[in-house]
């Protein structure tokens, strides 16, 4: 009988080895094989802070009005603070069981605020600050919309020509510092500004940007804001003055992000919300393609009497990365309409609206893209006063009916006084003067019956006002937080336990 040699017996010892590893990684592969990935759990939305980037107030000249506001009267909480004052007392809390909150600024309280929510007044928040300063350089009536802290936002409006005056605000609610690069799109295309990037946001802190500083003499902008780390709030307000002349200030509302199919609402028309009709008036639509690829793009008018399409506008070619402008003159009538835009490339866009007579004292307010509502939106501010009126606008670029319930917002959804059901046709927009008579804004909630979430209504707003000395006129898309909130999805492995797992 031969004895193995030591070495071989070492080698056939350590193929043994191999081999029976290279066996239990194929039995472990294959238990991973039969891995279930279960579907992305969907769980309420259970708190939101959205950050109300300034509101101006001055004895007697100035004042300011802060509204928020959730469809549901369920449990939580809804409060409103001082910016930075993390550890300071709510300036204004909801009482418990319902979805509102309202604070009037003091005189000398002027500032950003912050509004926080949970459990069900966090789910479809809205919160916004109605701005009225009767005289002076900053004449005007203007709405900022309280918008959450993100990675990454759009502003489509603004500009630095003479007498043009755009600054952005970049707020941090966080403990933790956030930086944050601005890319600037014009007519000439996008620009990156030395100063606008790597801009250094504090903890609960917020910083302004003139974009006149950035790309003086341009005559619109878009502008991207995306934070390298952490994350911010953004705003931009716009005013204009010609000489002693005022030509307008208001805010220019939060872009849904860029996609191939945009709904522009919250556009007005001179004889929208009751004040007497006559100023002339001048719409502008701006599109952007921020990609690398030119768009083929068709817009299309959703008025009372149906979607049009003008030749004009149906195909059309933007460039990518230019800011495109259209004179809508031709294409619309005074009368109230939303936008519809479909391209190949994403895009975001806005209407600007210009009211008042070249030469005499003018007002101007922005729409931008807005997202279909889900479950039910809720318009913090209704007012309708003698000589001022409030209009809600319920845009349905669909292909079938809409039935839509707009009640008060103060006791829940339906509230306690009378409910109004309208039918918004396919293809068209239909206007409601919404608000009571008295002083005292009163929320509405808006509910789309018997339809799948989201559905495809979108909804706008106009608050105006014939002034002594000329129109005043604000509004825009009206946006909500999430109802809901996506966890990340879990992996079952069944490999999990057994030997070299």
């Amino acid at each position: 009988m031969k004895l193995l040699r030591p070495a071989f017996v070492f080698v056939a010892a350590i193929l043994a080895v191999v081999a029976s590893v290279a066996v239990a990684a194929a039995r472990a592969e294959s238990r991973r094989a039969t891995a279930v990935v279960s579907a992305p759990l969907r769980q309420p939305l259970p708190s939101a802070v959205l950050v109300c980037a300034a509101a101006a107030a001055a004895n007697g000249v100035t004042t300011s009005t802060i509204t928020a506001s959730a469809p549901s009267n369920g449990p939580g909480t809804l409060t409103i603070s001082r910016f930075g004052s993390r550890s300071g007392p709510p300036v204004a809390t909801a009482a418990a069981g319902t979805g509102l909150v309202r604070y009037s600024v003091p005189g000398t309280k002027g500032g950003p605020y912050v509004i926080r929510a949970t459990g069900a007044q966090a789910r479809g928040l809205s919160a916004s600050v109605v701005t009225r300063t009767n005289a002076g350089g900053a004449r005007g009536l203007s709405t900022v919309q309280c918008t959450a802290p993100t990675g990454q936002s759009w502003i489509v409006g603004g500009g630095a020509s003479v007498g043009r005056l755009s600054r952005i605000y970049l707020s941090n609610v966080d403990p933790t510092p956030a930086t944050v690069n601005l890319t600037i799109y014009t007519t000439k295309g996008a620009q990156q500004p030395t100063p606008a990037q790597g801009v250094q946001v504090p903890p609960s802190g917020q910083v302004a940007v003139d974009v006149d500083a950035l790309v003086p003499g341009q005559g619109a902008v878009a502008v991207q804001i995306s934070a390298t780390s952490g994350r911010v709030a953004s705003a931009m307000v716009d005013a204009q003055q010609a000489g002693l002349t005022r030509q307008g200030v208001d805010w220019v509302p939060p872009s849904v992000p860029p996609a191939r199919e945009v709904v522009i609402a919250g556009i007005p028309g001179v004889a929208a919300t009751g004040p007497p009709a006559g100023d002339p008036i001048a719409r502008t639509l701006s599109l952007l393609v921020p990609g690398s690829l030119d768009a083929n793009v068709s817009v299309r008018l959703v008025t009372g009497g149906g979607t049009l399409s003008p030749p004009a506008l149906a195909t059309l070619s933007v460039p990518a990365g230019k800011l495109d402008q259209i004179n809508l003159a031709a294409y619309a009538s005074s009368a109230p309409f939303g936008v519809t835009i479909s391209s190949d490339q994403p895009l975001v866009a806005s209407v600007r609206t210009l009211e008042g007579a070249p030469g005499s004292t003018q007002e101007f307010s922005y729409a931008t893209g807005v997202a279909p509502i889900e479950g039910s939106v809720v318009l913090p501010y209704a007012v309708s006063p003698p000589g001022q009126g409030t209009a809600l606008q319920l845009v349905n670029p669909g292909s079938r009916d809409l039935g839509v319930t707009i009640g008060s917002a103060a006791e829940g959804t339906a509230g306690p006084g009378p409910v109004t059901r309208v039918t918004v046709p396919a293809g068209r927009i239909v206007q409601i003067r919404v608000g009571g008579t008295s002083a005292s804004a009163l929320p509405m909630s808006i509910q789309v019956t018997g339809s799948p979430t989201p559905t495809e209504l979108r909804v706008g707003w106009v608050f105006s006002e014939q002034g002594t000395n000329g129109p005043l006129v604000t509004g825009g898309g009206v946006p909500q937080t999430p109802l809901e909130q996506i966890a990340p999805p879990v992996l079952s492995d069944p490999a999990v336990g057994f030997p070299g797992h």
